[in-house]
């Protein structure tokens, strides 16, 4: 009974940092899907908010990325922050616009984190850091 339970703590322990990651653009996911993956971290790719939404509440994941515009006039990233306000995982828009407008409304919708894609370095950083135990 002991080594079975020992078992399981070593499996717990070894378990990948899951990340969805969703964005219109191909060749952002992609890049973004390259550089995760180096870093360790399981990573599933969807490409609209609807599929973020749906993936996001399976509550499969640690981190959910999500794009802000996914079309060209749009913010369907707030309507993803607005359908998961009550999910376990961490929320982080990833997105080209920025100001503080745009910060602010996403805060109120219960992101955790309000990143820019002009620095991904950024975003790669926090990862390694809730990867390092900084989760709730």
């Amino acid at each position: 009974m002991a080594q079975r339970k020992k078992m399981t703590n070593k499996t717990n322990l070894e378990r990948r940092m899951r990340i969805l990651v969703g964005d219109d653009n191909p060749q952002v996911r992609e890049s973004l899907a390259r550089d995760l993956k180096l870093r360790n971290l399981e990573v599933d790719l969807v490409s609209n908010p609807q599929e973020v939404v749906a993936k996001a509440r399976t509550g499969n994941y640690d981190v959910v990325v999500s794009d802000l515009q996914y079309t060209p006039e749009g913010r369907e990233g707030y309507d993803v922050l607005r359908e998961l306000q009550n999910i376990r995982a961490k929320k982080v828009l990833y997105t080209a616009q920025s100001g503080f407008e745009s910060e602010s409304e996403a805060l109120e919708l219960g992101v955790d984190y309000f990143v820019s894609a002009k620095d991904a370095s950024r975003l790669y950083k926090l990862l390694d850091e809730l990867k390092g135990g900084n989760r709730k």
